[in-house]
């Protein structure tokens, strides 16, 4: 997957049958930037330059949760990691959902209350049926839409057959924060 924060494309994009490149502005550049993004698309990169596709942000929930139903944007904000990408999000992207372990797709204003489930403690079965589950909302809100997942990689493997773009591929809990607070920092918004 493409890396925004080392500008690094999959060795080769052109030659691999998976990837196919193309110029792009993101709002957090004030230059154009080459993109690769998954052949899944479906898309040729004129269409995509030139369409009213959305980008919208995949952000991962966390195990730690508040203790109180609220809207989602909320429940996780006991994590400094969801704190800082839920900002990111709000101040880069047209839309953002959150990836919930137990709800699939949630918006970040639907009401939700504290749960103790993660993927990572799933059943195959009950992993493929969240996947088919999460498949399904994604397909509703559109098709051909670019997403840019910032979640780890038990949420990643799942999201194959959607236009997936990783931000921090690769990049530890630490570098994510640090990277966070350093967008913040050069673009001038707050990073709590």
């Amino acid at each position: 997957m493409w890396d925004e924060a080392r500008g690094k494309l999959p060795s080769r994009p052109g030659r691999h049958l998976g990837w196919f490149a193309l110029n792009s502005t993101h709002r957090s550049h004030k230059k154009p930037l080459r993109l690769a993004v998954p052949c899944s698309c479906r898309l040729s990169p004129s269409a995509l330059r030139e369409s009213s596709l959305l980008n919208i942000r995949l952000v991962s929930c966390t195990k730690r949760n508040l203790d109180h139903p609220c809207p989602a944007r909320d429940l996780y904000t006991a994590s400094a990691l969801f704190r800082k990408a839920r900002a990111y999000c709000e101040h880069h992207y047209d839309a953002w959902y959150i990836l919930s372990a137990k709800h699939g797709l949630v918006h970040p204003d639907q009401v939700v209350a504290p749960y103790d489930i993660t993927l990572k403690r799933m059943s195959i079965v009950e992993r493929c049926a969240w996947e088919r589950r999460l498949s399904e909302r994604l397909r509703r809100l559109g098709s051909g839409h670019i997403f840019y997942a910032h979640a780890g990689k038990d949420y990643i493997v799942h999201l194959s057959s959607i236009c997936l773009v990783n931000i921090l591929e690769g990049h530890s809990l630490g570098n994510r924060l640090r990277w966070y607070n350093q967008q913040a920092a050069r673009e001038g918004w707050e990073c709590p």
